[in-house]
């Protein structure tokens, strides 16, 4: 019995380490920037009005620590804060749109992580995201990964260019999320990028222009 009973000990000390492990786990890069050093801040259960965002926030790092002005510009409160403002904006521009908001991937999550301009404006870096060749002075204020190759994960890339276009960059990324994870393919005639231009201008005319 004791030998039962010092087994299950540790069988049970295994299964602890192991759920330690899995709720500390690194969030998923996109493999735009697997070469660059981030810092997770926070990862946590984002509550909207009538769901919730499996929400992590990381920022590009040096030696080991957050680069403070990106920290600033992209608070976590300011992310917070704009994904559940800007959901309720969605909401309203979607049922102006006759478009259903029920969830149809209510577990997809978002890795949101905040760059240097050098980063987004590199050109190169987007080689593998494009089928044709494209311009080679091209580069973002914002970029949406779907992560395809995972099932419950994207990622959403941001750097920091001033408050009003922070904004704008914001509600364009969050507009990709919303399509993925309410499956808008199935009710917009245009495409992905068409939706999230056509949210952005929405969200700009209504909230920012105020």
């Amino acid at each position: 019995m004791k030998n039962l009973a010092k087994k299950n000990v540790l069988n049970l000390i295994i299964v602890c380490c192991l759920i330690s492990v899995s709720a500390s786990a690194a969030p998923y890069k996109p493999r735009i920037i697997t070469d660059v050093a981030t810092v997770e801040y926070t990862k946590e259960d984002l509550r909207l009005d009538d769901r919730s965002v499996d929400l992590s926030i990381s920022y590009q790092a040096s030696s080991n620590q957050i680069i403070n002005n990106l920290y600033i510009s992209y608070s976590p409160d300011y992310i917070r804060s704009f994904i559940r403002s800007s959901w309720l904006v969605m909401k309203d521009y979607l049922r102006s749109q006759n478009i259903p908001t029920n969830d149809c991937r209510d577990n997809y999550n978002i890795n949101m992580f905040v760059m240097n301009n050098d980063i987004l404006f590199d050109p190169a870096r987007y080689d593998s995201y494009f089928k044709k060749p494209h311009n080679k002075s091209w580069g973002a204020y914002g970029f949406y990964d779907s992560t395809l190759e995972r099932e419950r994960d994207s990622a959403i890339l941001v750097t920091d260019v001033n408050a009003y276009q922070n904004n704008i960059t914001m509600s364009h990324e969050l507009g990709h999320y919303w399509w993925d994870r309410l499956c808008l393919g199935r009710h917009w005639t245009g495409s992905p990028e068409n939706f999230a231009r056509s949210f952005h201008s929405y969200y700009e005319s209504r909230e920012l222009r105020k």
